[in-house]
């Protein structure tokens, strides 16, 4: 049977019964070459909230909502692919609107912006380059853990 984006969302998604696993940036990847492999326009989200203030500069904490209590998470970071208008992210196991997607991960509204658009992930895809566009410290793999 071959791999979908959807396959993989909900297989993710169902594996990360108690906790988050992986890495964000390993699941945006994955969702996105699947997403070019199906003949999708996939492009990558970055989710941050950056609060100048007299100090510099703060990052508001991202706490996914389905990962509370003992398994709380909290990022200043996230990064999710997308196709047309939807976010495919495996903490909700099913595309969503993109307008739509903070509230639903995150409880608020968190700016969305366009980290790498369809045909710069497309190159990098074809050039099997995809994860060296994200920050050295956002491609580590922490299997288990928060990003």
């Amino acid at each position: 049977m071959t791999r979908t984006a959807i396959s993989y969302l909900i297989e993710t998604h169902d594996a990360m019964r108690d906790r988050y696993i992986e890495h964000c940036v390993a699941h945006a990847c994955a969702i996105a070459e699947l997403l070019v492999t199906e003949g999708r326009a996939a492009w990558i989200a970055r989710l941050r909230e950056v609060v100048v203030t007299n100090d510099g500069e703060f990052h508001a904490p991202l706490i996914p909502k389905r990962f509370t209590g003992a398994n709380a998470l909290t990022w200043n970071t996230h990064y999710v692919a997308c196709a047309d208008n939807e976010a495919f992210d495996p903490i909700l196991g099913e595309p969503i609107a993109i307008d739509a997607f903070a509230l639903a991960v995150f409880g608020r509204d968190v700016p969305i912006e366009t980290h790498l658009d369809a045909a710069e992930t497309k190159r990098l895809i074809a050039a099997g380059a995809l994860r060296r566009a994200f920050p050295p410290h956002s491609r580590r793999t922490l299997a288990g853990s928060a990003k």
